[in-house]
């Protein structure tokens, strides 16, 4: 017989079937005990197998699989914080602006506070000044689907927050 190579479109694990869709384009029932690999078929994975006609259509016998397809993690870590993937709404980095006071001497100029002086027995001589200075602090930020809000800053966190958001990149674009 001719074995052909197809795709398995739906697999339901706990009835011990599925269906294969071939590269004839047609649907195959697949039944567990017709698979003669050591690995079990799961919805996406490539296989060989034998085309027959059955009772009630179209078949496969003699089915061994070729690919398995890698499988996304359900969670990811940030931490001491565990998200499950498909909770996440939206994530990203920003960008939180921050001020605080800073005391800085103040620069003089020698001969105007030596006139100011000598004009004004009460005058005192500025040395320091005060001002509000911004600082920029980036973070990771996750919203929920429940609604829940996270964020990790990068100088806060144990973890690189460009590389946690690279991964969910990749993670999240695998639709498998």
């Amino acid at each position: 017989m001719v074995l052909i190579k197809g795709t398995i479109s739906r697999y339901f694990t706990t009835n011990g079937f599925g269906f294969i869709r071939g590269e004839d384009g047609e649907d195959y029932f697949l039944h567990v005990s017709k698979v003669k690999s050591a690995t079990l078929p799961e919805s996406g994975y490539t296989v060989d197998f034998t085309p027959s006609q059955g009772e009630k259509g179209l078949v496969a016998l003699d089915i061994t699989v070729t690919k398995t397809v890698q499988r996304r993690p359900e969670f990811i870590t940030f931490g001491e914080t565990r998200l499950r993937l498909s909770n996440i709404r939206e994530y990203g980095i920003a960008v939180e602006t921050r001020t605080h006071k800073t005391t800085e001497l103040k620069p003089t100029n020698y001969l105007v506070n030596l006139l100011a002086a000598a004009a004004d027995d009460n005058f005192r001589l500025p040395i320091e000044e005060t001002k509000m200075v911004p600082t920029y602090h980036k973070y990771l930020y996750i919203s929920t689907r429940q609604n829940h809000n996270y964020r990790w800053y990068e100088d806060e966190s144990s973890f690189s927050i460009h590389d946690k958001c690279k991964e969910l990149d990749a993670l999240l674009s695998n639709t498998t």
